[in-house]
């Protein structure tokens, strides 16, 4: 009894120890098994995230390959853009070329002209000589010399005149390159005001940045004293380097002359030894203790070498230690220093960051403000709460019947405003049109001046040959100058009418519309407030009667009475939309009704400035002929003193020898000098009568320019009021712009927490995985256990009944067992490691493929922008062309206009030839620019054509059925006499045929497109049945593994565990499951909900944006004239810019949401799966306990 007792104890310490070394294995294992699940989950929200990434890149490469273009059509655009601009430079150049000539066309001929006119002049001024030389009269020779005088001044003046018009043509260059210069100078001064504001604002940072440093590094050393100690640390490491080199150099020298030292010393001993052994006759025995020594030293030798190469190579291998210990040192210090950077970058942003709050918390502050006044303005339109239902609806329809009431008066307004703007436009033509008859008689009487002119030179000649016929010419220049006058006083007259009108008309339009744009304003205010207020209140009121418990029963009077007032509602809400939309058609119509005035206004400055301009070329021009008038009074002055000195002479000669022929030369000397006399009077009189003009005149321009010079002081302070409103409102529009971002911001900070708390739920749900995993495989290894112990169980009682061999056998059984066992559920791992190895490749070679096209796709939208970005430079390089072209066009007008003025029929001849030619050359280019302009859309079309995959099946289809046709035709045509020999009636059977042929096509094509879809679809096709491969096989080894466990169970007949550990187990198992239902219910919840929420509120915030730029835009183009245009542009890009960031913003959170749903349906599928596996582990526990509680009935 004591033997087996002690045989039993001694079982039961190999058993407890068996089982204590197999639970530290298991333990060990499922460490292994955790670890490695662990990495394996994130690999798998890496090749998730990778997936998703993936897919946002199809969908992009999808969206690009939609709206993408051939390379082959995109090069030969590029080479056509590449042609058209250099046709379009040859052309530039053509067209200087062109204008070098016909300059240097037109002096050449007017050089021409000069000379001609000087050659006539000189021919007549011989012939005049001859024909006095003929008469050889002392008084012809003094007229004839005279004359010659009178042809040298003539000859000077037309020199002079051409030297006036080469310097009028260069002052006109040199106006041109000035106003050049002067834009060059205003484009330079615009850069460097951009370079000093961004300057000023690198210099504010670099200040912060200073200053902030300074908070830092306050108390610490200065930079001179650290770059001194700096420098003293660089030269003592390089000190201590060369010390230590040299310790290590003295070192090795003291290690060489030791070991030479001991070598001698052990060669003078080995002589000595010698010396005595040959001295002594003991020799042989000296020799062999020698050798012993040898081989003592050998063995001493070689066990040193190797402590030596040992000790080397830890010296080897402490070196290498050594360095990574200093790289990482560097790499650590190297990290510090970023991480210090960043702290300060942090530290530069926060405080950025509460300067953007406190801006926030005013902005807010000033919101609510303007909300408690709003809502106090309300509260005295709301009715009393205290009234009945009844009498508040009636004081509200009331009000809305007042605001009906207004609201029509307000049409009629309008209606009386657009009838006095129509009588406006009526008058505005009719004074256009008068304009246009005075052009056309000024126009006129320019065409009249040369003939005048001329006719005032034959006046002159015939003058000069007869003395007695100069009164006529006078009379005529007098008649001319005076009707000329009469003229300009007149059109000066009607010139002034005409702006006082103008000036009368735009101050009443401008009232009128500042006028109706108020009342517009403040209409469409209370009725917003009062309609809010008025709807507020009756929900007000109706959830408060919803509240109260009726307690009289409604009668048939009540009710018929609410149906009617709903009624009444009803209609007057509908008149209410209905009186919005008409009040918004005719805020469109007024709006274009003040553009179409604008327009109106911008035509009429410039019909006055040139009217102005007109008025300012005809005053030069009767300046000229009053300066060509005073001339030629001087030249007769003197030609009247010379005279009267060659009377006094011929008096004096009378006196001494008078006689008949004296006395009568004396009686007609003395006629022509009264005649000369009421001529000088005359003149006299008309130089004081055109100095009298000329000073009142001037008067009158003085009196002019202080007007207009008060009317721009009006419009500039006007303009600076406006743009100081638009300034502040643009402002305004910058802190709203400012307080979007920030609320961009916000909801991406809560975008960002929401992620975190996703990630943090889901690393509870791979935690709760874990934990069941670690169940599971505990309950199998106790299952396994259980096993083992009851099988060792057996063979201790077969121990028993045999001998101590038998013992033995069967504890080597057991352990060859549990061998097996161990060996076999690594080997169930190893498979699903393999399995999950193989998906995990095949699924990174597909993300590496998706990320390869969306590379591809990215490069081909970035090509697609350049090329969009070139064509719409090109338009905008013809539309300057085409500018530049109808400018020189205008150019040409007026210098021919000129040339015809100043020049003769000869000259006017040679212009019609040359314009006809260039209108030729223009007409020509017209078409170039038409064709090009033609080719340019066909471009844009083909670029702006949808590439979708319907379209390019209907192309095939169109493609095919063409074929079809001409197949059909050609066996028509080579077949007709079959045809005709078969068919009795060959109409009908045509028609049978091809309504047959068309059936067939039909069907062909239905093939054909079938054919592509299988051939689209078969690659895809090929991978859903790979992955349902793989997916069987995995099943089938997890049935096979689930069948060998139930097997074992089975087999052992329980799990040896009691019934309330298994119990409690399930019922863990359960508060688990049921945790993750309400994390993961609480997920959908947050993503679905909360990201619906935040969507909703930045597209409203967005569509508050767009509404406020599309008033701004509105405002702006009302006001552009005012302002520069420049900066709107720039604020309109970036008001542009932050739109679109806006747009992504709202793509990229649409896209997260995605995302979120598709990791949250996955979710939902791991918990299904969770689930099952839980039936499957409880209907196993549950067996398991039926098995144990029918084992121990049978017990």
């Amino acid at each position: 009894m004591i033997a087996t007792l002690e045989m039993k104890e001694l079982n039961e310490r190999q058993r407890a120890e068996h089982a204590q070394r197999m639970y530290e294995h298991l333990r060990n294992s499922l460490r292994q098994v955790e670890q490695r699940n662990f990495d394996l989950e994130k690999k798998f929200l890496e090749v998730s995230k990778q997936n998703l990434d993936a897919q946002r890149v199809e969908q992009e490469l999808r969206d690009e390959l939609a709206n993408s273009v051939s390379n082959a059509v995109n090069d030969s655009n590029q080479k056509y853009i590449a042609d058209l601009e250099k046709i379009h430079t040859e052309m530039k150049m053509e067209i200087s070329n062109l204008q070098e000539v016909a300059n240097v066309a037109k002096m050449q001929v007017s050089a021409l002209e000069a000379r001609q006119q000087s050659r006539e002049k000189e021919i007549e001024a011989l012939r005049r000589q001859t024909l006095d030389y003929q008469a050889q009269s002392d008084e012809k020779a003094l007229i004839a010399k005279l004359y010659q005088h009178i042809v040298a001044l003539q000859l000077s003046e037309t020199t002079a005149l051409c030297k006036l018009e080469t310097t009028t043509s260069q002052l006109c260059k040199v106006e041109a390159q000035l106003l050049r210069a002067e834009q060059q100078l205003d484009e330079k001064e615009k850069t460097l005001w951009h370079v000093r504001q961004y300057a000023h604002g690198q210099a504010k940072h670099l200040r912060q940045t200073i200053q902030s440093l300074r908070r830092q590094f306050s108390g610490a050393l200065p930079l001179a004293q650290q770059e001194k100690f700096f420098q003293i640390m660089v030269h003592l490491k390089e000190d201590h380097n060369q010390v230590r080199h040299e310790a290590l150099q003295a070192r090795e020298q003291r290690r060489n002359f030791e070991s030479k030292a001991k070598e001698l010393e052990l060669k003078v001993k080995g002589l000595d030894d010698l010396m005595t052994t040959l001295k002594d006759t003991k020799g042989a025995q000296k020799v062999i203790e020698w050798h012993r020594k040898l081989e003592e030293a050998r063995l001493l030798e070689l066990k040193s070498n190797r402590e030596v190469s040992i000790q080397r190579e830890e010296i080897k291998y402490l070196k290498t230690v050594i360095e990574e210990q200093e790289r990482s040192i560097s790499a650590l210090e190297d990290d510090h220093i970023k991480d210090s950077k960043i702290h300060e970058e942090h530290q530069l942003l926060w405080e950025e960051r509460e300067v953007e709050l406190e801006r926030q918390l005013e902005h807010y502050e000033k919101q609510q403000n303007q909300v408690d006044n709003a809502t106090q303005k309300i509260s005295g339109v709301l009715p009393d709460p205290t009234l009945t239902v009844s009498q508040q609806l009636n004081h509200s329809l009331r009000k809305i019947k007042e605001l009906i009431h207004t609201v029509a008066e307000k049409q009629a307004t309008c209606n009386l405003l657009e009838q006095k703007l129509k009588e406006k436009e009526e008058a505005l033509w009719k004074a256009e049109q008068n304009v246009l008859t005075r052009d056309k008689v000024i126009n006129e009487l320019r065409l009249c001046l040369p003939n005048i002119a001329e006719k005032e030179k034959i006046l002159a000649t015939l003058s000069r040959q007869d003395n007695l016929e100069s009164q006529p010419a006078f009379r005529v220049a007098q008649q001319t100058i005076n009707s000329l006058q009469g003229r300009l006083n007149q059109k000066e007259e009607v010139l002034k009418k005409y702006q006082h009108l103008l000036a009368r008309t735009r101050q009443e339009q401008e009232d009128i519309t500042k006028k109706h744009k108020e009342d517009m304003q403040t209409l469409q205010q209370k009725l917003e407030l009062l309609t809010e207020a008025s709807l507020g209140h009756l929900k007000q009121t109706a959830l408060d009667l919803m509240k109260k418990p009726f307690i009289t029963i409604p009668t048939t009077k009540h009710l018929a009475r609410l149906a009617e007032l709903e009624q009444t509602v009803a209609e007057q809400e509908n008149s209410l939309t209905t009186l919005m939309d008409k009040i918004k058609e005719k805020t469109a119509e007024l709006d274009k009704q003040r553009h179409i005035m604008d327009i109106q206004a911008r035509k009429h400055v410039m019909d006055k400035d040139k009217l102005e301009e007109s008025y300012k070329a005809q005053k030069k021009v009767v300046q000229q002929e009053a300066e060509e008038l005073g001339t030629q009074v001087a030249q007769m002055e003197k030609q009247l003193h010379c005279l009267q000195t060659e009377l006094d002479s011929q008096k004096e000669a009378n006196l001494r020898s008078p006689s008949q022929t004296m006395k009568n030369l004396v009686e007609s000397l003395k006629a022509q000098l009264c005649l000369k006399e009421k001529q000088q009077r005359a003149l006299s009189k008309v130089l004081l009568e055109l100095r009298a003009e000329m000073t009142s005149h001037a008067e009158h321009q003085t009196i002019i320019s202080v007007t207009q010079r008060e009317e721009e002081l009006n419009i500039q302070q006007i303009v600076d009021k406006h743009t100081k409103e638009l300034q502040g409102r643009i402002q305004e529009l910058n802190e709203e712009l400012l307080n979007a971002k920030e609320s961009v911001s916000v909801a991406q900070s809560k975008e960002s927490s929401m992620r975190e708390s996703h990630e943090g739920l889901v690393v509870e749900l791979q935690k709760s995985r874990r934990a069941q995993s670690k169940l599971q495989a505990e309950k199998t290894g106790l299952e396994d256990k259980v096993t083992n112990l009851k099988l060792r169980v057996k063979g201790l009682t077969s121990n028993l009944q045999y001998q101590n061999e038998s013992e033995k056998k069967g504890s080597s059984v057991e352990g060859l067992q549990q061998s097996k066992l161990e060996t076999s559920e690594p080997s169930d791992v190893m498979v699903g490691r393999k399995d999950k190895d193989k998906m995990s490749k095949e699924e990174i070679t597909r993300w590496e493929e998706a990320k390869k096209w969306q590379a591809k796709v990215e490069k081909i939208r970035k090509i697609l922008k350049e090329k969009e970005r070139e064509v719409e430079t090109l338009s905008k390089q013809l539309n300057t062309t085409k500018d530049l072209y109808t400018r020189l066009e205008e150019e040409k007008i007026n210098l021919q206009k000129k040339l015809s003025r100043n020049r003769g029929v000869t000259t006017n001849q040679v212009m019609e030839a040359r314009s006809l030619a260039s209108e030729k050359e223009n007409e020509e280019l017209r078409r170039r620019n038409a064709e090009l302009e033609q080719q340019i859309q066909t471009i844009k079309q083909q670029q702006a054509l949808p590439r979708d995959v319907a379209i390019e099946d209907l192309h095939l289809r169109n493609r095919y059925l063409e074929d079809k046709i001409l197949c059909l035709e050609s066996e028509l045509s080579r077949e007709p006499s079959s045809l005709v020999q078969r068919a009795g009636s060959p109409s009908q059977k045509k028609h049978k045929l091809q309504a047959e042929n068309l059936r067939l096509s039909a069907k062909n094509l239905e093939l054909c497109l079938q054919l592509e879809q299988a051939t689209k679809d078969v690659p895809r096709l090929k991978d859903q049945v790979s992955d349902l491969k793989d997916m069987c096989n995995v099943l089938i080894k997890e049935k096979a593994t689930l069948e060998t466990k139930f097997e074992h169970i089975g087999q052992a007949g329980g799990s040896g565990k009691t019934v309330p550990e298994l119990e409690k187990t399930i019922g863990l198992m359960k508060k688990v499951v049921e945790r993750v239902q309400r994390e993961n219910e609480a997920l959908k919840k947050v993503s679905a909900t909360g990201m619906q929420e935040q969507l909703r509120t930045i597209e409203q915030e967005h569509e508050k944006l767009k509404s406020e730029y599309d008033k701004l835009k509105g405002k702006m183009q009302m006001e552009s004239r005012k302002m520069g245009l420049e900066k709107i542009v720039m604020e309109n890009d970036q008001l542009r810019r932050d739109i679109k960031k806006e747009a992504e913003a709202a793509e990229k959170l649409k896209l997260e949401k995605a995302c979120l749903e598709v990791t949250s349906q996955k979710l939902q599928l791991d918990l299904d799966e969770a689930n099952q596996r839980l039936s499957l582990a409880e209907s196993t526990s549950v067996g398991a306990l039926q098995s144990k509680i029918v084992t121990r009935n049978i017990k």
